[in-house]
């Protein structure tokens, strides 16, 4: 007899699959495509106290749908879309694979994210062009870590560019800052923010008007960019507490960052190069 589930094979071998890694970043793109969608019931039962007077339902869905991606990934990766990188044409490194490392101290899960941005006139010619372009930096990426103003000039010697590339240098979004959090100190953090979001909404008439009818949109209100103004300042309480209780999720649920590889595959993930050869 056929089977009809061609996953179920998976999640049997899944029991006896190494432990794998992945960056926090990919993490919450995880989530972002998910299909998983909660309920009121599991929107209440997010954390200890209630949200729904501070989130919206879309952003409640997508920490419920972090948070069961987190603790139980066996059998929430089932209802996942399959990951469908996209090339922007904007950055020399984009719309690649996400992978997955088969050990925390792997150096690609630390080391520093540099990307280049491909100027307009580039980006305006055909893909050939923007291929010649990301063929010139790849090639030449060991100049741009070491000497960025020499690069830029050869870059530029090669190209005739009206509007120079910026960089965009950060650290990568790695595993080790989430060991070094208590859980308790952790959670304290998270009740004083929550509590003081709720004594901030109720200390006048006005402010508790203002957030009743526009502070589930603060991501798209004008007056949510003025400084000081109330919905700026309930938009940070927002944004502070969506990040605190990731991390909380993490912490409590799977501090490690561990997936198992079988499912990772099925979505779209790919082994890492660097770490993962000899597996």
């Amino acid at each position: 007899m056929l089977n009809k589930n061609p996953i179920e094979p998976s999640l049997k071998q899944a029991k006896a699959s190494l432990d794998v890694y992945v960056t926090k970043s990919n993490s919450l793109k995880i989530a972002t495509f998910s299909s998983i969608k909660g309920s009121i019931e599991d929107f209440e039962n997010l954390y200890d106290s209630s949200l729904t007077f501070l989130l919206s339902t879309p952003e409640l869905n997508l920490l419920y749908a972090y948070k069961e991606t987190i603790s139980n990934p066996e059998h929430i990766f089932q209802a996942y879309k399959k990951w469908k990188p996209v090339d922007t044409k904007k950055y020399v490194w984009e719309g690649g694979t996400p992978a997955f490392h088969s050990t925390p101290e792997c150096e690609r899960l630390h080391s520093q994210y540099i990307n280049l941005e491909i100027p307009p006139e580039i980006q305006s010619r055909d893909d050939a062009e923007v291929e010649k372009f990301r063929r010139f930096v790849k090639a030449n990426y060991a100049l741009l870590e070491d000497n960025e103003p020499l690069f830029l000039k050869r870059l530029d010697a090669r190209f005739v560019l009206r509007n120079p590339p910026k960089s965009v240098k950060a650290s990568n979004s790695g595993l080790t800052t989430l060991r070094n959090f208590d859980l308790h100190e952790l959670k304290k953090e998270i009740d004083n923010l929550i509590n003081s979001a709720q004594v901030f909404m109720e200390k006048d008439h006005d402010t508790l008007n203002i957030i009743k009818n526009k502070g589930y949109g603060t991501h798209i209100v004008k007056e949510a960019k003025i400084a000081d103004h109330p919905l700026n300042i309930w938009h940070k309480y927002k944004t502070d507490l969506k990040g605190l209780l990731k991390q909380y999720f993490l912490v409590r649920f799977n501090p490690e960052m561990q997936f198992d590889k079988t499912l990772l595959e099925q979505i779209g993930f790919m082994p890492c190069s660097n770490c993962c050869s000899s597996n």
